[in-house]
């Protein structure tokens, strides 16, 4: 994940705002959890993948535990994988925040994230209005 600086997967995660993702990944974080459901989408993201009835057919799309719980849920069926994007949004613009607050200006957080210093004023709004 390139967003997140030196924080640990599950620190970033936790300041993932749930209710402004798209419901199927909503979805599949409430089956499995946020982290797991995060590294699936970033190994199937946008991809069909067949779910297992049974866990012991297919434990490498993640831990056993989330397999079991996608394979109660979801067994039998085949979804589309969300992307994973929506997530990595999220991480990124509080990165934006994080080093926008220790004293980054908007020409240089542009630069380093690939936006134009508009968006990043944009994002730096969005974030405070939240």
């Amino acid at each position: 994940m390139k967003y997140h600086g030196e924080c640990i997967l599950a620190d970033a995660l936790a300041y993932i705002d749930v209710t402004r993702l798209p419901g199927q990944l909503q979805e599949l974080i409430d089956i499995m959890g946020l982290e797991e459901a995060y590294m699936f989408t970033q190994s199937f993201g946008g991809q069909c993948k067949y779910i297992p009835k049974s866990p012991k057919r297919h434990a490498t799309y993640c831990s056993e535990v989330a397999m079991g719980r996608l394979c109660n849920a979801l067994g039998g069926l085949s979804i589309e994988v969300p992307l994973a994007k929506h997530i990595d949004r999220q991480l990124r613009n509080r990165e934006i925040m994080a080093q926008s607050e220790s004293g980054k200006s908007r020409t240089q957080l542009a630069k380093e994230f690939g936006l134009g210093t508009r968006q990043v004023a944009n994002i730096k709004r969005k974030m405070r209005e939240q």
